[in-house]
């Protein structure tokens, strides 16, 4: 397997996450950014994010990884007031993901993931989209043992 991980992390939770996955797969890291940075107080964040998904705005990035080397692509980002942000689903849109393996993972208060992984199916309906990884942002320092569980349960590791 030859995975990358691409992440968007505004406050640093998803990207810990990101990184516990690095050191238990190999995988490489990739941060998502937004050519427009989303805002540091996180009501505003979710106003601005409600906004864009409820407008369907076109989101750019500042690049786009190049993926055709890689089989896996899990995708790591925070949930927003129940949502997946726009920007994630627009990152989705703009990569070929055509016979990859997605594994979703996210932070959140307490929003569980299953909703997005439906959401990021409906935008890859040529990959094979796995079941996600929710993880609290509270409990992020000690979020090893349901990282490792979930790949188990996934087969990306033993």
């Amino acid at each position: 397997m030859k995975a990358l991980i691409c992440y968007y992390s505004r406050t640093g939770v998803t990207l810990k996450a990101a990184e516990k996955i690095k050191e238990i797969t190999g995988a490489e890291l990739y941060e998502m950014k937004p050519v427009n940075p989303y805002p540091t107080n996180y009501l505003y964040c979710c106003y601005v994010s409600k906004k864009e998904q409820y407008w369907q705005t076109p989101i750019e990035f500042s690049e786009l990884p190049n993926i055709d080397d890689y089989d896996t692509i899990f995708i790591g980002f925070p949930i927003w007031c129940w949502q997946t942000p726009q920007h994630i689903l627009c990152f989705l849109e703009k990569l070929n993901l055509t016979g990859k393996r997605i594994i979703p993972f996210s932070t959140s208060g307490n929003t569980d993931i299953a909703y997005s992984v439906e959401e990021i199916k409906k935008k890859c309906p040529e990959s094979e989209v796995t079941d996600g990884c929710s993880l609290k942002y509270r409990a992020i320092d000690s979020c090893e043992t349901p990282i490792r569980e979930w790949l188990q349960k996934l087969k990306v590791i033993e």
